[in-house]
């Protein structure tokens, strides 16, 4: 619970400062800087660069890399992931500052992260290999190392041993990797260790299936790694779902459920009047109770049912997709939930016979 509450507080915060374009560090979820604005959080400018002097034009400033960092921080910090990592391209000898052609080919990957490219030349870390790799702890306070392995020679054996260790930093400040050798077995081990002393061990790379990115979730420790190569991918894909599901959940209720539950309703007070009018002593507790429920709950729904319209129909305007999920996610989910609950308890006190759909109980044991 301290975590959930630690986690939501941090995510809070960063959409809070955000929100108001404040220069100032924005935390993490353990406590790092993430910093924002116009500081440059990838280590600093390269030889002979100078900080680029503030326009009086907005629209004329240079595009913001360090606010891509913080919008990873912050999906990492929402999946509860220890680091993400991210597939850059193909690399045939030094890395150098030619890594920045092979991004030009990432356009997907650029569009959502550009930090990528302003990570530093001592923040590449190189051997073997020409898969490159990017890296990202979740947080500043964790601490990154970076080991060579190899299998031993003259056996079958398969455990790997550990080699040199290429680079160590007490700051989870994100990394390119280069490696990989040989397409069958990966030649480097990536700890990653929170404050805590938990330890995060993946050893990224492309799976001969499929070619998607294979080895960052093979450990048995309980942290998580993301693939953020495909992040917004799945991410999109999320949305177009929760979507899908709203819209026909909107369509069921309203073309099938709500003309049901009122033919429900009428009969109900039709066979109200119709006792009544035979004499007014006849007990009709059964009917009253029942329509009084069916109208209050039929009531709810659409009232619910309204309210799911409108959001979807807002949904639609977010072109930001970070922003989207996090909308399906906290408004349109919990609308839908709301439908669900209604419908539920319509449900169970409507005549199967008006009904529209299959109970629970047909679909047990309707089928002969």
């Amino acid at each position: 619970m301290k975590k959930i509450l630690s986690m939501l507080m941090a995510l809070a915060l960063i959409l809070s400062l955000a929100a108001c374009g404040n220069d100032e560090p924005v935390k993490d979820n353990s406590g790092g800087e993430i910093p924002s604005g116009n500081g440059n959080l990838l280590g600093g400018k390269g030889d002979g660069e100078k900080e680029p002097e503030p326009s009086e034009n907005p629209e004329d400033e240079p595009e913001n890399f360090d606010q891509s960092y913080a919008d990873l921080i912050e999906n990492l910090s929402w999946g509860e992931a220890s680091c993400g990592v991210a597939y850059v391209g193909f690399v045939e000898g030094p890395v150098g500052d030619g890594y920045r052609a092979i991004l030009e080919e990432q356009k997907e990957l650029m569009e959502w992260y550009p930090f990528v490219a302003e990570i530093p030349a001592e923040r590449i870390v190189e051997t073997d290999g020409y898969d490159l790799y990017c890296i990202v702890p979740a947080s500043l306070d964790y601490s990154v190392k970076v080991e060579e392995i190899s299998l031993p020679e003259g056996t079958e054996a398969w455990e790997p041993i550990i080699g040199e260790i290429i680079y160590e930093s007490k700051t989870g400040e994100p990394i390119l990797l280069k490696c990989n050798e040989s397409d069958i077995f990966t030649n480097v081990l990536v700890t990653i260790t929170t404050p805590d002393g938990k330890e995060k061990k993946i050893s990224p790379y492309l799976s001969l299936m499929d070619g998607s990115l294979a080895g960052i979730n093979e450990d048995e420790s309980e942290l998580t790694a993301l693939d953020f190569s495909r992040y917004e991918i799945n991410l999109e894909n999320y949305c177009k779902i929760i979507n899908i599901e709203a819209l026909t959940m909107i369509e069921m209720v309203k073309r099938d459920i709500l003309p049901a539950v009122s033919a429900y309703s009428r009969e109900l007070t039709d066979v109200i009047l119709s006792k009544k009018s035979v004499s007014t002593a006849l007990d009709c507790s059964y009917e009253e109770e029942t329509a009084t429920a069916v109208s209050n709950l039929t009531g709810e729904l659409f009232s619910n049912i309204k309210k799911l319209d409108e959001i979807v129909s807002e949904s639609e305007k977010i072109s930001d997709m970070s922003t989207l999920s996090f909308f399906c996610k906290d408004t349109i989910i919990p609308a839908m939930k709301a439908v669900r609950e209604a419908t539920d308890s319509l449900e169970v006190i409507t005549a199967s016979e008006f009904w529209p759909y299959p109970t629970y109980g047909d679909l047990l044991f309707g089928v002969r």
